[in-house]
């Protein structure tokens, strides 16, 4: 892995036409929230994205794998913060290997005017990142999510790995057909 990891956000169908056209080893992230983006992970950091995400690994344990879960933790922090903050979050990454399910984490610290880090990491499961969180290794990063979402900003998303190629669901029964403005103005039948 690279010095530079960047990722871009957008619908699954954009993100796909972009890996078609680049042969590097990126990944398709899929958003475990309803609604939610899906993203564009690169590890390379080469891929010219017009407004992506970027960051410089300050620390790094394990490898990106091709399934599994991707969790991110966005920290705004002061100039006071942070310095506190990185040799934390360095430590966390350093024995991250001892967390259930990790299979690889990063402290990246992106390209931006504010000073933000980012604690990527990636789990065999879904759960395995809140279990991590109350593990006594993850204890000093904790007070940092509450000075940053008081402060300056802190946000989380997660994602599943997904295979760009795999075909794509059929729709659910109830949302084969989409709702429209007159099947909502339509007068309810009386019982």
């Amino acid at each position: 892995m690279t010095q530079k990891i960047q990722m871009v956000l957008g619908t699954k169908y954009y993100l796909k036409q972009i890996i078609a056209k680049h042969p590097v080893p990126i990944r398709l992230l899929e958003g475990l929230v309803k609604g939610q983006n899906a993203a564009l992970l690169d590890p390379t950091g080469v891929i010219p994205f017009v407004a992506p995400m970027r960051g410089t690994v300050l620390a790094h344990n394990g490898e990106l794998p091709e399934t599994g879960y991707m969790h991110f933790m966005y920290f705004k922090l002061s100039k006071d913060d942070a310095p506190i903050f990185a040799d934390k979050a360095k430590a966390l990454v350093d024995q991250a290997d001892r967390l259930s399910g990790e299979q690889g984490m990063w402290l990246m610290q992106t390209d931006s005017k504010v000073i933000e880090y980012v604690l990527m990491s990636a789990w065999s499961r879904k759960l395995d990142v809140f279990a991590a969180k109350g593990a006594p290794l993850f204890a000093p990063i904790l007070p940092f999510i509450d000075r940053a979402s008081q402060g300056l900003g802190f946000h989380e998303a997660a994602y599943q790995i997904v295979d760009p190629n795999a075909p794509e669901p059929a729709p659910a029964a109830d949302q084969a057909k989409p709702l429209t403005l007159a099947d909502l103005l339509r007068p309810r039948p009386k019982a």
